[in-house]
């Protein structure tokens, strides 16, 4: 079994990080709005983002292959948000600490889809043949 990088290790925890704070926008949600039918969606929809980041959180601390694929999945997904948080920021409400928050999720996401992508990183992930004895 292969060794895995402190990089692969980094990169997981950002990313199961990421998921609590996902998860975290739940309860804190209903503690200021209380439970409103407006809410459920984009709560289901942080639930499920939630969910796709800690996924290939744990699986790449495991080497799992197919978490190195989701985690550029979700890192692409991650990406896309982060530019229209930031756009939408700039021209409805300029906040500079929610722009900042942005661009810095926005490096984040970017940093870990190249990182992902290194040869010597998706060497991690392959499969080792194991010979039968």
């Amino acid at each position: 079994m292969p060794k895995r990088s402190i990089g692969v290790t980094v990169v997981s925890c950002i990313l199961i990080i990421f998921s609590l704070l996902a998860f975290s926008i739940i309860p804190l949600s209903f503690a200021q709005y209380g439970f409103h039918k407006k809410l459920i969606f984009p709560l289901s929809i942080a639930f499920i983002y939630g969910l796709l980041l800690i996924t290939p959180g744990i699986g790449l601390l495991m080497l799992k292959p197919f978490a190195r694929k989701l985690a550029l999945f979700v890192t692409i997904i991650g990406m896309i948000s982060c530019l229209f948080r930031i756009i939408g920021q700039f021209l409805i409400a300029p906040i500079p600490v929610l722009i900042i928050a942005g661009i810095t999720a926005l490096i984040a996401y970017v940093s870990i889809f190249f990182y992902l992508t290194r040869p010597k990183i998706k060497e991690q992930f392959r499969p080792t043949l194991e010979k039968k004895g």
